[in-house]
């Protein structure tokens, strides 16, 4: 109602409503729930858009996931940093940005380019078009090879688009819609408006993203729903983990892709292997894109009872799929000195093929 009354000009700008409507989550909860299938997410980009000469700038790491060449100078330089043990010492390679920052990074990874074509090993049974996201080309492409890996041993050829771009959350959600649309106009280039293949993602934020691209809405597919889905015709079989899982379960996934059910489902064809979902998570977990960075105090009282959760349940591993998440959640665990490997599910599954 706030925010339709400041749009509609029944009230003025103030710093006090900027604040509120700043510490929104864009969690989507509400919208998932709402009877009326209100289009909270978009009412919200917009609103913020309005707002976005009277906000804070967007965080300087959102200024560069949008950028390829940064991205892939700054790889190199978080790589060569954590290995030299430069970056324990501060904001060394990363400007202004604190090092909340820094503690959330997970191990860094040469990024490596990639083909424009990875054939199924054997009888080909499916294609898809793989959506690798900007993470990949900051933090390291490893997951995304795994993935491919894991395609096509299953039978699936993989392409990948080489002028896609990053999905332009952030931005939009910081009000930067001019920076968002270009990018969505790139990836709308990039996988072409009329192709029938599906385009696969790893990261259920920019799943969520995508899913919002009114041309691509219909061909996004998270990829752990994509196996499930595939898996129904096609027989595959996994070895057995003898290990202890907890499953985090992102926003992005549960409010807007709502394919949740699927990475359950697929991790329990892994023989032996003790799923324990994280039950204490009532809603966002606080990362929300930077807002972890942003309004670190709410972020962390968010994720208090997960991490507690996950110290007295102790797993070997905990698996999410959106990047944020992880990197909040592993932020945490190593304020509360808990050891606990986080992975994506489909990093389980390419060991459960081993």
């Amino acid at each position: 109602m706030l925010g339709k009354a400041l749009l509609s000009g029944d009230i003025e700008e103030t710093p006090g409503l900027i604040k509120h409507i700043d510490h929104c989550l864009v969690c989507r909860s509400c919208e998932k729930s709402c009877p009326s299938e209100v289009q909270f997410g978009e009412f919200m980009d917009g609103l913020r858009h309005h707002l976005s000469q009277a906000k804070s700038p967007q965080h300087d790491f959102a200024n560069i996931l949008v950028n390829q060449e940064k991205r892939r100078a700054l790889n190199k330089k978080l790589w060569l940093g954590q290995r030299s043990g430069a970056l324990s010492i501060g904001k060394v390679f990363l400007g202004n940005t604190d090092t909340r920052l820094i503690n959330s990074l997970p191990k860094v990874e040469r990024f490596q380019e990639l083909d424009d074509n990875y054939p199924a090993n054997g009888t080909e049974h499916a294609t898809v078009m793989l959506f690798t996201g900007c993470n990949s080309e900051l933090l390291g492409n490893s997951l995304v090879v795994n993935a491919i890996q894991l395609l096509n041993q299953l039978g699936v050829s993989v392409i990948i688009p080489k002028q896609q771009a990053c999905c332009g959350g952030l931005s939009r959600h910081h009000g930067d819609v001019e920076t968002a649309n270009a990018l969505e106009t790139k990836n709308i280039h990039a996988f072409g408006q009329n192709s029938t293949i599906p385009i696969v993602t790893l990261a259920s934020g920019c799943g969520a993203s995508l899913l919002d691209y009114k041309a691509l809405t219909s061909r996004v597919t998270d990829i752990n729903h994509f196996i499930v889905a595939f898996l129904k015709s096609h027989h595959a079989s996994f070895k057995p983990l003898h290990k202890k899982v907890m499953l985090h379960t992102p926003c992005s996934m549960k409010n807007v892709m709502r394919q949740d059910s699927a990475v359950k489902t697929l991790l329990e064809m892994i023989p032996d292997l003790e799923i324990n979902p994280i039950t204490s998570q009532q809603g966002c977990c606080g990362a929300a894109g930077t807002y972890m960075y942003e309004h670190p105090d709410n972020a962390d009282a968010l994720r208090e009872p997960i991490i507690n959760e996950i110290q007295n349940t102790a797993p070997d591993t905990i698996v999410t799929t959106n990047i944020g998440c992880a990197m909040h959640i592993q932020a945490g665990l190593k304020k509360s000195g808990i050891k606990t490997n986080l992975i994506h599910p489909i990093e389980l599954l390419i060991e459960a093929t081993k």
